[in-house]
């Protein structure tokens, strides 16, 4: 049997060089998994952000649509004062008979 030091070490080579390969492509994956964590932390953060921004927005929105009713109704209210003040300015006309 013949036994060749080239080619045994040339094997631990190979297996060192797979073993750092490994070992980076586990720290590279854990890395890339706490990055991505991290975005979704940061994801949720601004979703609930944007949910509340809606919120407050859509209340501010109804008080702007109850304001517009409130001028619709003071300028029907205007409109009927404004016609009966015309009315009794004018007094009764006169019969032509």
């Amino acid at each position: 049997m013949e036994f060749d030091i080239f080619k045994l070490v040339d094997a631990g080579a190979v297996i060192f060089l797979a073993v750092i390969v490994v070992g980076w492509k586990r720290a590279d994956d854990q890395r890339y998994q706490r990055n991505l964590e991290a975005m979704f932390a940061r994801m949720d953060e601004l979703v609930c952000q944007f949910a509340e921004a809606i919120r407050a927005n859509t209340a501010a929105f109804q008080i702007v649509a109850d304001a517009l009713k409130l001028e619709q109704q003071l300028e029907k209210l205007r409109d009927e004062i404004g016609k009966r003040d015309t009315g009794k300015r004018e007094g009764p006309k006169p019969s032509s008979e």
